[in-house]
């Protein structure tokens, strides 16, 4: 299945091919991150010029970060005159098509730029002169690279839906096996089918967030949530995979509130996927020594701090600058040493949904100092900064 950076790439490189001479860029906007812009001839020197220029990717990264989303006509500090199209969709990143029609072929006196920075843009001089390109041309393009982008991404949603579908067969099966022996009188598989009806209620739910547009909860989806509660009750569902693999929970005691506001369904499943993984991608221990996941609450000003640390095989540093374990479908470089399987879209849900309530996932992994054979093991953080701490009362 293909990656989300890879799918930004080959669209990237889809418009260079398909529209020699024109200068574009296609990025996923997060902070921090400037387009690039190239052509089968390279980047033009006005980039080069922002690179060397004081505090020259802050200004260009504010100022992409400040395009509303949609479609519209802007220039960028160092004169660079664009169409672009920004989309907020599945998945739940802020997508940037970038398209040069012009660049100014003299230096922009006007521009309000420091000393250095004016210096730095005057080098680039004289600029790429690239083909003007009309609004009717912008349009079309944009339009032609829309379609592309929705089909790279309809794609890698699909492959995950074939994979889902073949999940969601097998608890069905186990619940109609279930209903069979409870006709015969065998009461005992109630609990059975409690269990698989409970495994295809949450695999419909992964899916309808998945598909779902929006994940904004309003007024009327908002609840006041006791999320320390909550995620002792998904612990408990977890009881049978950290018993197979030796493994306990360790939830620290906390004498203050957790509670917040969220979309209760959200939240649990935002937590679940983060707590499988950790199950999932720990090591076992042993019935004398048991492997621990540890959950750590505390603050961070008005926003609740969950960590949740487990033993287990690493993320590169790569893997966490790039974000690329939260995309859909990814799974990380590590995580097949032992035969593990998945789909790769537990990390994707969960960080939608806290995204979805203006909160933010950040991710540590430091390999242990002493390494055993048989493969590298680091300890593992995954911290959640979740909105809207009620401090008033339990």
């Amino acid at each position: 299945m293909i990656g989300f950076q890879e799918a930004l790439s080959v669209l990237s490189s889809h418009i260079r091919v398909s529209n020699p001479g024109v200068f574009c860029s296609v990025c996923e906007l997060r902070p921090g991150v400037v387009p690039e812009y190239q052509s089968t001839d390279g980047p033009p020197p006005v980039c080069g010029a922002r690179r060397e220029a004081r505090n020259g990717a802050r200004e260009c990264s504010r100022f992409y970060g400040n395009l509303k989303d949609g479609r519209g006509l802007a220039t960028c500090p160092y004169g660079i005159s664009m169409g672009y199209d920004i989309q907020t969709e599945n998945p739940p990143s802020r997508i940037g098509i970038f398209v040069q029609t012009r660049c100014a072929q003299t230096p922009v006196e006007g521009l309000s730029l420091p000393r250095k920075q004016k210096k730095a843009y005057r080098k680039s001089v004289p600029l790429h002169r690239t083909k003007a390109l009309g609004e009717d041309d912008v349009t079309e393009l944009l339009n032609s690279a829309g379609d592309v982008l929705d089909t790279l991404l309809s794609g890698r949603v699909a492959a995950y839906l074939r994979s889902l579908t073949h999940q969601i067969l097998t608890p069905v099966q186990g619940a109609l096996s279930d209903i069979e022996q409870l006709k015969q009188g065998d009461n005992s598989a109630i609990r059975l089918l409690e269990g698989n009806i409970r495994r295809i209620q949450d695999l419909s739910k992964r899916t309808h967030v998945l598909l779902s547009e929006g994940l904004e909860p309003t007024e009327q989806t908002l609840r006041n949530v006791e999320l320390r509660r909550m995620i002792q009750g998904i612990c408990r569902r977890l009881d049978s995979q950290t018993s197979r693999k030796d493994i306990e929970f360790i939830v620290h005691s906390f004498g203050n509130t957790t509670r917040v506001r969220a979309v209760p369904d959200l939240l649990d499943l935002a937590f679940s996927c983060i707590l499988e993984n950790a199950v999932k991608y720990s090591f076992s221990g042993f019935a004398d020594r048991k492997k621990e996941i540890r959950i750590k609450f505390g603050y961070e000003g008005q926003r609740l701090q969950v960590e949740i640390s487990n033993v287990g095989c690493p993320i590169t540093a790569e893997e966490i600058e790039s974000r690329s374990i939260f995309e859909l479908g990814y799974r990380g470089e590590a995580s097949g040493d032992r035969g593990r399987r998945g789909t790769g879209h537990g990390l994707f849900l969960a960080e939608r949904i806290v995204r979805a309530h203006q909160g933010r996932i950040e991710v540590q992994s430091n390999l242990l100092e002493s390494q055993p054979a048989g493969g590298q093991r680091a300890i593992t953080t995954f911290s959640v900064y979740w909105p809207q701490l009620l401090r008033t009362g339990i």
